[in-house]
């Protein structure tokens, strides 16, 4: 509580909840791997070729690697096929379609 007259100023939020800078290490190509075989409930030996690309594509950030995998779906590259009961992309596709555009995309939504 404080009057008008006083001046009130607020506290300073970084000296109430100092906060510290964590270091997020970039991802190798085996975690990749073990989130796409994850994410796709699919064995590791299958989501190989899938990971390369996202390996290409994001470098282990592991920041564009979600924004990645949101992209290849939602533009069809990585679709569910209903009668394989599978998660389906096509290498050549993901090559074609996801190019330098889709790195600057990526890298635009996260500043």
């Amino acid at each position: 509580v404080y009057r008008d007259d006083e001046g009130y100023e607020p506290p300073n939020i970084e000296t109430l909840l100092p906060c510290t800078d964590l270091p997020v290490s970039r991802f190798g190509i085996k975690d990749i791997n073990r989130i796409v075989s994850t994410l796709t409930e699919m064995e590791t030996s299958e989501t190989q070729s899938l990971t390369e690309v996202v390996y290409a594509m994001t470098r282990g950030n592991a920041q564009f690697v979600k924004l990645f995998l949101e992209s290849i779906f939602m533009e069809k590259l990585l679709t569910y096929s209903q009668s394989t009961n599978k998660w389906e992309w096509d290498v050549a596709s993901l090559i074609a379609e996801t190019n330098v555009a889709s790195s600057v995309l990526i890298a635009a939504k996260v500043d």
